[in-house]
């Protein structure tokens, strides 16, 4: 073998062993990091309704149970608003007027692992799916008649999650979900790195993946299954899509055919 294709031989090994590196510490860095969001204080709102549940085998869920103060044509109707990674039942508050000024009774819960809600980590969607389920399920105990849910990004993402386990919400307005986790991972990194748009996403790749698979040994997580593209398709549901064309944040493609341009 000439010199020409030894370099080539160590090129690729050294290419292997540095996405090898990149997948085995970057990827569990990036997972801990987004399996575990800042977590905000919620501010106490004078003369609220402060709720809980405990799903089983989970940790104490907290949020605003909030009743109209007059009768309307949603009057016996409630309405379930799921927040966004990172922030709490205080930045859905501003949705729930529209709501109440209708006669419908308004819960707004702060997600697992955000607020006053328990849980080290998150799932989007995985598990907190059942969590919204568990919600459903208080919101008929207290005398709603039907359940209606408005989810903004992830929050959305876990409504289209829950609603494709059981038929517990008579409709859904999901504003921005994302259509697989992996994918919405991928799209981050990609949006974070700088060069060749192919290198970028093949590095994207690695990390997401190495992430992947920490997430299944360190926790017994499966986070492909947080897919709401593949819970669609199960759907009996309906269900109000709202996305904006020129959102940076989520791209337009995630409300989209499920699969990427690239695959198409």
């Amino acid at each position: 073998m000439g010199s020409f294709g030894k370099a080539l031989i160590w090129m690729g090994a050294a290419a292997l062993a540095g996405a090898g590196v990149l997948s085995g510490v970057g990827g569990p860095l990036l997972c801990e990091n987004a399996l575990r969001p800042p977590r905000r204080a919620v501010t106490a709102r004078v003369g609220w309704e402060t709720v809980a549940i405990r799903p089983a085998g989970g940790p104490r869920l907290v949020a605003w149970f909030l009743r109209p103060a007059q009768a309307g044509p949603g009057v016996g109707g409630c309405v379930m608003i799921l927040h966004g990674i990172g922030d709490t039942r205080a930045g859905a508050v501003g949705l729930a007027p529209m709501f109440l000024e209708k006669g419908y009774a308004v819960l707004l819960p702060d997600s697992r692992g955000h607020g006053e809600s328990g849980g080290e980590t998150i799932s989007y969607g995985v598990i907190e799916k059942w969590d919204a389920l568990g919600w459903a399920r208080w919101l008929r105990a207290a005398g709603c008649r039907d359940v209606f849910g408005l989810g903004e990004s992830m929050g959305a993402a876990i409504l289209l999650q829950a609603a494709a386990e059981q038929p517990a919400f008579r409709a859904i307005v999901a504003e921005c979900p994302f259509a697989s986790l992996r994918w919405i991972a991928e799209d981050r990194i990609v949006q974070r790195l700088a060069g060749p748009q192919a290198l970028r996403h093949l590095l994207a790749r690695i990390l997401v993946t190495g992430g992947f698979w920490y997430a299944r040994l360190r926790y017994r997580l499966d986070l492909d299954a947080a897919a709401p593209e593949r819970s669609v398709e199960r759907l009996r549901t309906p269900v109000l899509l709202i996305q904006g064309l020129r959102d940076t944040n989520v791209a337009p493609v995630h409300a989209g055919p499920s699969r990427r341009p690239a695959e198409a």
